[in-house]
């Protein structure tokens, strides 16, 4: 007895400890004040399922989780979520209180460069959910499940899954499957830049490996109280509750004294007696009951290795749960020979067939993680040609940067001397304008000397006939050969003066005082500044004075 009780042990434990492992399940993420993924600007509240994750705008909460580790090309996502509100950014400008919002991406929700398997969850407040996967690099085009005109809305709890791979799209809501795409087949990929899907699958504000921070991402405000991923399409279990109807939730578990601890219980059925409604056990040992009536409820837990047990609860608005409910005795305990030995053979068959799918499991995964090691390899070798190529592009940039420097050296000297040209030609410009004027000036002044010319040579002609002026010179001219200087006072005005018997230059005291002296010649009247003998000249005087002409040599 003492060695079917030791035989016992051994297979009990052997079944029930790896049936999550092997479930499909590979992450539940519970958010009990931390989480399992890689979180930024998250904080943790209470929920009626526990704790929950609280995402901000203002924090830019995100939490990442591996992609091909924790997160698969095909299988399942669910969470269990209250949105209270999106937002986005449009070049850097932030649009909030969005009736849409990204709640799960492995791209960005501006899009970094599409690979194949980029990834957006969407939800409406109108009553929308939207999945939508790249199916080509650049092509913005993909495969698409909507499920549209549903009992979605901001504000509320509910609980979402999606699944996707070669078995379709499908996606759950509250328990009921919404939109279903078994023809897109599209594996979950991700985003990136033009060399590489670089992108983190997100929960919130995800990363742009592409744009900068803040100009095209975008999330939601509000609470995740589970996050659950398996690697088996359509393996629903969050996503089968309606949190909006009054929930009860509890979890079958071994006593610590059969193996030393607690194991969940997987497969048990549960059932509520009084109104003959049972469910099963998930792979984490959980059960929920819905639109249970409020007030007392007996419920009664039968497993194939454990004698049966009830359990009375209290059901209450909203969810009831129901702490760890232990299994204590095996059934073993209450057989005879034969029956132990039937047992054992069951036990025995079960054990096999877990451990044969634990080691295709086990074969998949080295699959997938020589898949990684190769893509490791792959992408240090990108690395490595990145770096060379910035390398190379950094010491062409400190050429260029230096090209630069000398043409900016160039080009201050350049300035310079275009300065020192510019004042220059301000410089001559100036003296160009000043010796305008003093030629304009001149201009005016021999224009008006002329004028007088003219109106003198007019007024003369109409005084004296030439034979008169003639004969007036030439007595003149006869009593000049006596002269050999003369002085005379001279009023203001003008003057008609002879010459003496030689050349002479008029002198006046005070300096100054002549204007302007005319000569008549070959008819008209011309200027000088000396007196030759023969001729008679006009002289203008400017003030009263004493006019003197002296013979030029007699004055040396």
């Amino acid at each position: 007895m003492k060695y079917l009780f030791i035989t016992l042990i051994i297979l009990l434990s052997c079944i029930l400890l790896p049936i999550s492992a092997i479930s499909g399940e590979i992450l539940l993420d519970e958010f009990n004040d931390s989480s399992v993924g890689n979180s930024n600007g998250i904080s943790y509240v209470d929920t009626p399922n526990g704790r929950g994750a609280v995402f901000q705008c203002a924090n830019e909460s995100r939490i990442q989780y591996g992609f091909n580790t924790q997160i698969p090309k095909q299988g399942t996502l669910e969470f269990c979520i209250k949105i209270d509100s999106g937002y986005n950014y449009s070049n850097y400008t932030l649009k909030t209180g969005n009736s849409y919002a990204l709640i799960f991406t492995t791209d960005i929700q501006g899009g970094d460069v599409y690979w194949p398997g980029s990834t957006w969850l969407y939800v409406y407040d109108s009553g929308k959910i939207y999945l939508r996967m790249i199916v080509e690099k650049y092509n913005t085009n993909g495969q698409v499940a909507v499920a549209d005109g549903i009992d979605f809305e901001f504000g509320q709890w509910h609980t979402i899954g999606i699944s996707f791979g070669s078995e379709g799209q499908y996606i759950m809501l509250d328990g009921q499957l919404v939109a279903s795409e078994p023809t897109h087949t599209q594996e979950l990929g991700r985003g990136g830049n033009h060399s590489t899907p670089a992108d983190i699958p997100t929960i919130g504000e995800s990363v742009s490996c592409f744009w900068k921070n803040n100009q095209h991402e975008g999330g939601f405000e509000g609470v995740v109280d589970t996050f659950r991923v398996s690697d088996t399409q359509k393996d629903w279990k969050v996503s089968l509750v309606n949190p909006s109807k009054d929930t009860v939730i509890g979890t079958i578990i071994t006593s610590s004294e059969i193996f030393g601890y607690n194991a969940n219980v997987s497969g048990a059925t549960v059932t509520a007696i009084p109104y003959d409604v049972s469910t099963v056990t998930d792979a984490s040992g959980k059960f929920h009951f819905y639109d249970i009536p409020l007030g007392e409820c007996i419920f009664q837990i039968e497993t194939s290795y454990f004698e049966t047990l009830t359990k009375s609860v209290q059901v209450i608005e909203g969810a009831t749960i129901i702490d760890a409910i232990e299994l204590v005795k095996p059934k073993y305990q209450n057989m005879n020979p034969q029956d132990v030995d039937q047992l054992l053979a069951q036990l025995k068959a079960e054990k096999d067939a877990i451990i044969l799918e634990k080691e295709q499991r086990i074969h998949q995964l080295t699959e997938t993680l020589n898949d990684v090691e190769t893509i490791k390899e792959a992408q240090s070798l990108t690395i490595i040609s990145l770096k060379n190529m910035l390398s190379e592009n950094n010491n062409q940039l400190i050429s260029a940067n230096n090209t630069i420097k000398e043409y900016a050296a160039t080009n201050a000297n350049l300035l310079t001397e275009i300065e020192e040209q510019k004042q220059i030609i301000n410089t001559n410009q100036i003296t160009i304008s000043n010796l305008n004027s003093t030629v304009t000036e001149k201009l005016n002044e021999i224009l008006q000397k002329e004028n007088v010319i003219n109106e003198l040579n007019q007024q003369i002609s109409n005084m004296y006939t030439e034979d008169e002026l003639n004969s007036s010179v030439q007595t003149a001219l006869a009593e000049i050969q006596t002269y050999t200087g003369y002085s005379i006072q001279l009023s203001k005005g003008w003057h008609m003066l002879s010459s003496i018997n030689k050349q002479a230059k008029p002198k006046t005291i005070p300096d100054g005082a002549i204007d302007l002296i005319l000569r008549y010649t070959n008819g008209a009247y011309a200027q000088t500044d000396t007196l030759i003998p023969k001729y008679g000249y006009w002289i203008k005087i400017n003030q009263p004075c004493e006019f003197i002409l002296t013979d030029l040599e007699s004055s040396l």
